[in-house]
């Protein structure tokens, strides 16, 4: 890189910075509930299906092992209102984490929350979590399950909770971070899993079926520590990176085509100063660098001393595992040396890149949270900016830190990400001052008794010219994931930052489950895009031995505004699905990227396009075919 252009690139970070430190872009914090009691996880999302985030916030006391009762915030037209009518308020206990997830596909999202043991005594009773159905319209109340199996009745002192589909059948599963508090001091005990074995009743998972992620063995124990699911590597299965806690060691643990986890890369993510990580306890996934790769942000310590934090950047592929670990040079991000938890990753500005905010357990003017800035390309850059979120503190002379759990969220659906952070205090909520840039959210629902309604572990890929992001095109990714941070759940709504493009060229769907994927072109910004998951028609794959490539002709053909071109592949290959005019001249790339063995369907949803006959060919590996198209308007 010139010189000249280094100093330049310099002084836009220097001035970017000293822009946000004058115009914060979070208006002061607004207090949910005046009561100081801890409250510690906090899961968003619209339980009454009518398109506005809803709040729910678990509270219990991890110091002195209090019980309170936990809080859900209905969103009335953009405000959040305390309701104490759904039901979830009647338990009183040491609520940690929560999570939503539409466990029976019926359309509405249930709510799972971990439950704590009181005190830290041997005879004190431990509680099994609980598991609360909706029960839809009209009243959109929950009702306590009782007859779901292990998930429900097993008494275990849990803390972190999030549902994802390990073995691809669209149906969600649990993982459970447990631990234990004795005579003041925190102690190891081995994960849990629970199967969902037919949309009510849940499996307890042994080590035969989901591998040493749930061993009893002392090396693969954690002390309630965060976690994040997420398809790491690309390969459609959905993998989770768990953090250490209490003198554990963190672990990412990569699924096995559905058959249990397997532990990969173990040493790049021990302690890079010579020791192991003893108590990271938060984790977060996103598309730092616009590569369509999940990197990962870990959290330091909070046992003392306090430690660095970590961010690896994901260089994986389906057939190779590979984190940079960026150490020093990931700036701000790692140096900044303070008691860090929470964390998540949004685009607060709609500029095209993921921002990062992260909250700290710390109470002193040296152990602020922080907001960071990604400068974007070409170097993507985390800088930290003053904000009043740093200070966490309500106004009212209470105290700064003491910071839990992040979640973020457009509450009054401005296009602009606002945060919920949990603390040892009071909730607060951090409404965005807004942006001039534009942006596109994508609401997903999968199809009734194949994917899972919620639509977790769906990717949702677009391709803009952002000019901010320099020339030529961004690509950005999101995946719909069940947690964040280790104690949060962010908005089922995916929210992509898009500068001032004026039109976003490609939004791509993949869908978990089927692999189908849809592919939208000419999107206008500024809208929130409903995609629902059409018919299945890649055919399941289960007992078949697939040994040739095939292009098969789109259908319906001819076809207004939708058509659907399958496709199969005996192995993983990277597959290029490109548009011709009548003479031969290239339109578009329909597709590209790496696609699993099997059957595959792309639905294709032109705007653009005159009526006339066109061509679309599919490339993968050394197999090349092309079929003739005709759209009629």
């Amino acid at each position: 890189m010139p010189k000249a252009y280094k100093i330049a690139l310099f002084l836009m970070v220097l001035l970017s910075s000293l822009v946000f430190a004058q115009t914060d872009p979070f208006n002061n914090p607004v207090v949910l509930i005046s009561d100081t009691s801890e409250c510690l996880g906090v899961a968003v999302g619209d339980y009454n299906n009518d398109g506005w985030d809803d709040v729910f916030i678990a509270r219990g006391d991890s110091r002195d092992g209090n019980p309170f009762t936990n809080l859900l915030f209905k969103n009335v037209n953009g405000s959040l209102v305390l309701d104490n009518s759904s039901g979830l308020s009647s338990e009183n206990q040491i609520s940690v984490g929560a999570a939503w997830g539409d466990y029976n596909n019926d359309g509405y999202i249930d709510l799972y929350i971990a439950e704590a043991k009181e005190g830290g005594m041997p005879y004190d009773p431990t509680p099994p979590n609980n598991l609360y159905l909706n029960d839809g319209p009209d009243e959109f109340t929950f009702t306590k399950v009782t007859d779901a199996g292990p998930i429900v009745t097993d008494e275990i002192d849990s803390r972190v909770v999030a549902w994802g589909d390990r073995n691809n059948d669209g149906l969600i599963d649990m993982f459970i971070d447990n631990g234990f508090v004795m005579f003041g001091s925190n102690g190891k005990a081995q994960n849990s899993f629970y199967t969902n074995i037919d949309g009510h009743t849940f499996h307890r998972d042994s080590v035969s079926d989901v591998g040493n992620i749930v061993s009893d063995s002392s090396i693969y124990k954690t002390f309630g520590s965060g976690f994040g699911w997420c398809d790491y590597n690309n390969d459609g299965w959905m993998d989770i990176f768990n953090c250490s806690g209490g003198g554990a060691t963190n672990r990412l643990w990569k699924n096995n085509n559905g058959n249990g986890f397997i532990d990969v890369l173990n040493h790049t993510f021990q302690d890079t100063t010579g020791g192991y990580r003893f108590a990271s306890v938060g984790c977060s996934w996103g598309d730092f660098n616009n590569d369509w790769k999940m990197d990962l942000f870990v959290t330091n310590a909070i046992d003392s001393p306090a430690g660095n934090n970590f961010l690896y950047i994901n260089h994986s592929t389906a057939t190779l595992d590979s984190f940079e670990f960026l150490g020093a040079s990931a700036g701000d991000v790692y140096n900044d040396y303070y008691y860090s938890q929470g964390s998540v990753w949004f685009d607060f500005d709609n500029d095209g890149d993921l921002d990062l905010f992260t909250s700290s357990l710390g109470r002193s003017d040296t152990d602020s949270s922080r907001l960071y800035m990604n400068t974007g390309y070409p170097d993507y850059n985390l800088v930290a900016i003053h904000s009043v979120i740093e200070a966490l503190d309500p106004g009212d002379g209470t105290g700064r830190g003491n910071g839990r759990a992040v979640a973020a969220l457009d509450v009054n659906r401005d296009g602009a990400l606002d945060l919920v952070v949990t603390r040892v205090g009071e909730p607060l909520l951090y409404m965005n001052k807004g942006t001039s840039n534009g942006y596109l959210n994508v609401k997903l629902t999968g199809r009734d008794g194949y994917t899972n309604k919620l639509a977790i572990g769906a990717k949702v890929k677009i391709v803009a010219h952002i000019p901010e992001q320099g020339e030529g095109v961004t690509r950005q990714m999101r995946e719909l994931e069940g947690i964040t941070g280790g104690l949060a759940q962010s908005s089922q709504v995916l929210h992509f930052g898009v500068g001032t493009a004026s039109v976003i060229d490609t939004v791509y769907v993949e869908w978990p489950v089927s692999g189908n994927i849809d592919v939208f072109t000419d999107v206008a910004p500024n809208q929130t895009m409903h995609v629902n998951e059409s018919e299945p028609s890649a055919l399941s794959n289960a007992g078949q031995i697939l040994r040739k490539y095939k292009l098969g002709q789109n259908y319906p053909n001819p076809f207004n505004p939708t058509t659907y071109i399958p496709f199969t592949l005996p192995k993983s290959e990277h597959v290029t699905i490109e548009l011709f005019d009548i003479n031969g001249q290239k339109i578009s790339t329909i597709y590209n990227g790496v696609r699993p063995a099997g059957k595959h369907v792309i639905r294709f949803h032109p705007s653009n396009l005159a009526s006339g006959v066109y061509f679309y060919s599919l490339k993968a590996g050394s197999f090349k075919a092309i079929h003739k198209m005709m759209l009629l308007k």
